[in-house]
């Protein structure tokens, strides 16, 4: 429930507070006194949009706030707590600075916050309905959204709305999945070339061909290089282990004890020398070239480099890459199951029908009951010969169903039912449209419902009847209505007064009404010039007869 406005240098407003009770209160004012500056300032505690022509003149900011009681919103109460936000006494201050420049700054109990968060929790305290909301009614969508609202079927229209949703992601899904498979079958046969024209390298390793190719090739030189040395070192007559031989032989006779120090060196020498020529013997024993082995490793190696200039990599990096292609195969190979996401497709579309059945049946049991509530509240505000039915048709499924249904009218006895929204004149569409916000109303969380002169375009005996459903409804919610109607006037717990006083420059002020002054008050909005006793006694008399109706 709103419990106070407060404006400071807001529009007109220089500065104003606004405490409001349960029930209805009631806004009324001369044309231009600056009634609207209420609802302005609300909307933008609520997160409208603010701009600098919300500063008033002379004013380098704006400071506007509102104070709810959300005893009665356990939702609320939840969405605070859900961000850990303070909420002493049950209690939730919004407020909004606007800069002279446009700029704004925005908090909940005191705690900065953003546009956004605002808003969400504004569609949980207050819901507007404006004296343009008839227009909603030519949005084709609107009237089987008004019945789920009525009926309290936004948890299964929700339910619904999923179900298309998921239904929606599984065909994306699936359609993804065959564009891609049919790329993936065309990926597997080119990975499939590259590693079939591979497989003869598979196992080879390229430095240690490159290695034996490169000794084969220099097989003569090297042999002829062996046989030199092997000659060098073990000639009969000058080999070099002839030599040390004698050398050794040498040492042998000497007496000194130098040659006996040498003696150790040189066995050892004659021991490695030995190890060495042995080698050689073998290898030049050994030594055949063999040239189909030199053939295969050539043609190898260029198959190396041919692949190599194909795939724009070293040699020796074909290895790595053939692994990679091995196993890009293997996760292709194990892509997407197209029969299971097939699966999933048709078991979320039967879960779509089914939600869309659950809501359809759930629609058709309370359908006749609102057409009957709406029916019988719109005969009363001066139309006793409308009539509605609501019309199904089949769709394309959508996140509200697959059936349309379209609202029917007719004003007249004796005339066809027609769409709602090319029959209704502009003054039936408000009335029937103020008729559907009240009796949906009785549905909404918010614990605050505002009236934006609603009840434009209706008077006398509709007019009384509009107040008196208002002073109804707000048995059960706050209401707050602005109006030009003393009808509607009369019916209100609380009455409160915008007039204009012409300071520099002027502002708007806001007062409760005594009973005394909501006579004078109710007697000026009746058209009265001059408040003559008759307008004035009418004025008692609507009083009256809403003190009559109930609280």
């Amino acid at each position: 429930m709103l419990l106070q406005l407060h404006l400071h240098n807001f529009a007109l407003a220089e500065q104003l507070q606004v405490d409001l009770q349960p029930g209805l209160t009631v806004v009324t004012g001369e044309t231009g006194a600056g009634k609207s500056i209420v609802l302005q300032a609300l909307a933008i505690c609520l997160g409208d949009r603010a701009d600098s022509s919300s500063v008033r003149i002379g004013a380098d900011k704006a400071d506007v706030s509102a104070l709810f009681d959300i005893g009665a919103s356990p939702a609320a109460a939840a969405w605070l707590a859900e961000r850990d936000l303070p909420c002493a006494q049950n209690q939730v201050l919004l407020r909004r600075v606007v800069g002279s420049e446009g700029r704004s700054k925005a908090w909940i109990n005191g705690v900065p916050s953003n546009v956004s968060d605002l808003k969400q929790l504004a569609d949980l305290l207050v819901h507007v309905h404006s004296q343009h909301s008839h227009h909603l009614l030519l949005n084709p969508s609107y009237a089987i959204t008004w019945l789920d609202t009525v009926l309290g079927l936004q948890g299964q229209v929700a339910q619904l709305a999923d179900a298309f949703a998921h239904w929606h992601s599984a065909q994306q899904r699936y359609k993804l999945a065959v564009k891609q498979s049919e790329s993936n079958v065309q990926k597997q046969h080119l990975l499939e070339g590259y590693i079939t024209e591979y497989q003869a390298l598979s196992g080879s390793d390229y430095a240690q061909i490159n290695q034996q190719y490169d000794e084969l090739s220099r097989f003569e030189s090297t042999l002829q290089t062996a046989q030199q040395l092997l000659q060098a070192l073990d000639d009969d007559e000058a080999g070099l282990a002839n030599n040390l031989r004698s050398v050794l032989r040498l040492c042998l006779t000497g007496k000194a004890e130098v040659f006996n120090q040498l003696q150790p060196h040189l066995y050892s020498a004659e021991a490695e020398l030995s190890e060495a020529l042995q080698h050689l013997r073998r290898y030049v024993d050994n030594a055949e070239f063999d040239p189909v082995e030199f053939a295969r490793l050539d043609a190898t190696l260029a198959e190396f480099h041919r692949l190599a200039r194909k795939h724009r990599v070293e040699p020796s990096e074909l290895n790595a890459m053939h692994q990679s292609w091995q196993t890009e195969q293997a996760e292709l190979q194990q892509s997407a199951d197209l029969q299971a996401l097939a699966d999933s497709v048709a078991q979320s579309e039967a879960a779509y029908h089914t939600a869309d059945q659950t809501l359809n049946q759930a629609r058709a049991a309370g359908m006749a009951g609102v057409l009957a509530q709406l029916t019988a509240q719109v005969q009363a505000l001066a139309m006793e010969h409308a009539q509605f039915a609501f019309s199904p048709s089949p769709i394309a499924p959508s996140p509200l169903g697959n059936t349309d249904y379209q609202l029917l009218f007719t004003a007249n006895k004796g005339m066809p039912l027609q769409v709602l929204s090319k029959t209704a004149s502009g003054g039936e569409l408000s009335r029937i449209m103020l008729v559907m916000q009240l009796l949906s109303a009785h549905t909404q969380q918010a614990a605050t419902l505002v009236f934006d002169e609603v009840d434009v375009g209706i008077s006398g005996a509709t007019a009384q009847v509009v107040g008196r459903m208002l002073r109804d409804l707000s048995k059960h919610t706050q209401i707050l209505s602005i109006t030009h109607q003393p009808q509607v006037a009369a019916m209100g717990h609380q009455h409160l007064h915008v007039h204009k006083v012409q300071t520099d420059p002027a502002q708007s002020n806001i007062v409760q009404l005594n009973d005394q002054e909501r006579v004078l008050e109710i007697a000026r909005i009746s058209g009265g010039v001059a408040l003559s006793d008759a307008v004035l006694a009418h004025a008692r008399e609507l009083l009256a007869h809403a003190q009559m109706g109930g609280a």
